[in-house]
């Protein structure tokens, strides 16, 4: 079990040794639920065709500098 603390806007840091075995990585998205024991759950989530549709729009569109932008998760 790992502690942690509830910090000023109720942001929560969690342990890297939690970070390493779930494999988060900065900016990845993770779902918090609370299980049939009354435990919260941390879930990783990585992106889906969801999480990216829409970025990129067909008007207009130069590719080079907007490959550039999406791969910096920049709305095209």
């Amino acid at each position: 079990m790992f502690d942690s603390k509830i910090n000023k806007g109720y942001k929560v840091t969690i342990p890297i040794e939690l970070v390493e075995e779930l494999g988060i990585k900065e900016n990845d998205k993770i779902s918090l639920k609370i299980n049939e024991q009354g435990n919260m759950e941390i879930i990783p989530r990585k992106k889906t065709l969801n999480d990216i549709k829409g970025m990129i729009s067909d008007e207009n569109m130069d590719s080079l500098k907007d490959t550039a932008k999406a791969g910096r998760g920049e709305k095209i």
